[in-house]
């Protein structure tokens, strides 16, 4: 035996000792042992024998399970699964219970093809066992083992040939792109490879290298088509055929306009024939005898913060004067009851104000209210009620400025003075707008809604106190002021006087009133007498030939004739009515405080007549400003007004937009209208302006600013 022969079967032995012995094992040890002393011819020879097995009496079964076993045999993929599944059992083969001895077959050549096989078949055993076992003498539990690890690693490496080809795949999708997408066309490589596009000369121009470029890496058309094209868009679009027709339309209009002289100022277009000599009444009054029998009417509003009660207030003196009969008082009571039947009982005095649906679902006021009427026979008043909105600040002004007696509600319920004495609230609003206009000397403030802290007192007079305060730093005298407390659903303090209290002992609204219209009454004779005709347009119908306005001072009967400022046009007055329960009703005459609708005789020749003009008599000199006028202004706040400041400047129902061009001092601007439609405005003499017809109220982001003096 030769030394690599023994080499070999020394390994195999270490091989057999490292692994778990078995039965078989040794007693394949202790075989090849005792053949160690016999060649290796001999040893194959005796391996290879096979023991005479008689088969004639075996049945089919025995046969079948002795085929299996061959080595020649290759079993099944469902005969490997079922016997994995059976690898638990420990039955011993048929083959390992044959001799070890069988006989071999005798010639050469057939020794030499089971040599080869016994190669094939080592090549399939595992690691650790040695060369000479076969697997078919592995014991039951190490082939089983072999078998799972087999099928483990024969599913990973599917698994990982599945990725590899995926992966394999993706890079071969990946290159058909590239390759489709950088694959030029037949004509880009003509182009590329052609002498005109590589030779140097063609190089060295850039602009054909941009064209060619061009050519190659942008989309292909034919050279037809692309003139074609391009000729289509050199001519003019049907958007640029209508336009141009469009100018040459215009052209003789433009020539024609380019002819005409636009003038700025209106009044230098349009001149109006001013009469100087005043013309007489168709039917003269006596004005003596009509101051005897005449009843001095007296404006008053009624301002104050939303939910204050003004509207309650009002309801209340016409409900207890019986200027509203019971009639429409119970149809009151039974709409509310209809509508909400939880509502408060006193909610219908506050309906016979707010009319409207909106301002009887909100119940608060939306619109101006008028109401007129009597406490005695020499005693008439006109009571007017305005919104408490911010937004309405514009459209109250022009009632207030033709008021003679200024009403500030407050409500003193808790946490309601303070709601309408903050910033937002419009108690310092409408006391600075009160105090805008100068002509207003009365102020009654009346701290409503007592009964809710139960005629407190000390109540009271902290809020009079903090109102005081405030009033006096704004301008007002003490002596202006009259403090009534009262409550608008019982009236008391308004139309009764409060038994219950001691500690007011002063006089109720309706009293006050009439000491305001008993020293009031010389002052608006006089304004009737000595003063001329001074009235402010609110309104016009110039197809109906009618004006109407508010008499500031002076008398007007009909055939008298009137200049309207300023325009500068005189016109003669046909009629004059007055609006009485909704129905025009013809005067005779109307004198100061009257709200009139004037019927004019020549009203076709009204030109240029806008709301806020001014009509008066036609010896009364006014002056007439252009687009600029000097401002001596009085802010409530300390503002420093820069120029260019825009504010609005209302007179009544004048309101116009200014800007400040010039400032004269600190107090004194020069201003500009930036509205030049109606770029003028009238001017009064100063020593004519009993009524301060010159001053003007500031207003800015609906905010009243302050006042201001128009000077020249």
């Amino acid at each position: 035996m030769s030394k690599l022969e023994t080499l070999a079967r020394k390994r195999a032995l270490e091989r057999q000792a490292s692994a778990t012995p078995s039965s078989s094992d040794i007693s394949s040890a202790s075989i090849s042992a005792s053949n160690s002393s016999s060649s290796l011819l001999d040893r194959l020879k005796n391996k290879k024998k096979t023991p005479t097995i008689e088969t004639s009496s075996m049945t089919l079964a025995e046969k079948l399970k002795l085929k299996k076993q061959s080595p020649a045999y290759s079993p099944t993929l469902h005969e490997v699964k079922r016997d994995s599944t059976s690898s638990h059992e420990s039955k011993p083969s048929v083959l390992q219970k044959t001799l070890p001895n069988a006989p071999s077959v005798n010639s050469l050549s057939s020794k030499l093809m089971a040599l080869r096989k016994q190669g094939r078949s080592d090549s399939s055993i595992p690691s650790g066992l040695s060369s000479l076992q076969r697997p078919e003498t592995l014991p039951p539990e190490s082939a089983t083992e072999s078998k799972q690890i087999k099928i483990k690693e024969s599913e990973e490496l599917l698994s990982i040939k599945a990725e590899v080809q995926k992966f394999k795949l993706l890079l071969e999708e990946r290159a058909n792109i590239a390759k489709r997408q950088h694959r030029p066309s037949k004509y880009k490589i003509e182009l590329i490879t052609s002498r005109s596009y590589t030779s140097k000369a063609q190089h060295d121009n850039e602009n054909e290298l941009k064209r060619n470029s061009d050519n190659v890496f942008g989309v292909f058309h034919p050279r037809s088509k692309k003139n074609k094209i391009a000729e289509n868009f050199k001519k003019p679009s049907p958007d640029d055929i209508i336009l141009m027709a469009q100018e040459k339309a215009f052209d003789e209009i433009n020539d024609k306009v380019s002819k005409l002289n636009v003038i700025d100022d209106i009044t230098q277009v349009v001149q109006f024939k001013q009469v100087q000599i005043p013309t007489e009444p168709i039917v003269s009054v006596n004005m003596m005898e009509y101051l005897r029998k005449y009843n001095p009417r007296l404006n008053v509003i009624m301002c104050g913060h939303s939910k204050s009660g003004k509207s309650t207030i009002l309801g209340r003196i016409l409900h207890d004067l019986r200027c509203i009969s019971i009639e429409k008082i119970r149809d009151l009571k039974r709409q509310i009851e209809k509508r909400d039947p939880l509502a408060d009982s006193n909610l219908y005095l506050s309906w016979i104000t707010n009319t409207s649906d909106d301002e009887r679902r909100l119940s608060k006021t939306l619109h101006v209210h008028k109401k007129e009427f009597n406490i005695s026979d020499k005693h008439t008043f006109r009571m007017v009620d305005i919104p408490s909105d911010r937004k309405f600040s514009s459209s109250v002004i022009p009632y207030l400025w033709n008021s003679d007696v200024a009403i500030l509600v407050i409500d003193c319920s808790i946490d309601g003075f303070e709601i309408g004495f903050s910033l937002d609230g419009q108690t310092l609003e409408h006391a600075k707008m009160i105090k805008s206009e100068p002509h207003i000397k009365n102020v009654i403030i009346l701290m409503n809604k007592m009964d809710t802290i139960d005629w407190y007192e000390t109540r009271y007079i902290e809020i009079k106190n903090e109102l005081i305060a405030f009033l006096l730093n704004i301008g007002f005298q003490g002596d202006q002021l009259s403090w009534i407390p009262c409550d608008g659903t019982t009236g008391h303090g308004i139309t009764q006087q409060n038994s219950s209290i001691t500690w007011y002992n002063g006089p109720i609204l309706l009293d006050v009133l009439k000491s305001f219209s008993d020293s009031t009454l010389d002052q608006i004779k006089s304004r009737i007498i000595d003063d001329e005709l001074v009235l402010q347009i609110s309104q016009t119908e110039l197809s109906k030939q009618l004006i109407y306005g508010n008499i500031l001072s002076g008398s007007i009967q009909p055939g008298e004739t009137i200049t309207i400022y300023p325009s500068r046009q005189s016109v003669t007055i046909s009629k004059i009515m007055s609006l009485k329960e909704e129905k025009l009703v013809q005067r005779r005459i109307s004198t100061v405080g009257e709200s009139v609708v004037l019927k004019i005789l020549n009203g076709d020749k009204l030109n240029g007549v806008i709301v806020g003009d001014y009509v008066s008599g036609v010896t009364k000199k006014v002056s007439v400003l252009g687009v600029t006028g000097i401002f001596r202004l009085k802010m409530f706040d300390n503002l420093d007004l820069a120029v260019g400041s825009r504010m609005v400047m209302i007179k009544g129902f004048f309101d116009r937009k200014v800007k400040i061009l010039k400032k004269v001092d600190k107090f004194t601007f020069e201003v500009e209208l930036i509205d030049k439609t109606h770029c003028s405005m009238p001017f009064f003499p100063e020593e004519d302006d009993k009524l301060d017809l010159n001053n003007v109220i500031l207003l800015q982001n609906n905010r009243i600013m302050g006042s201001a003096k128009l000077i020249e």
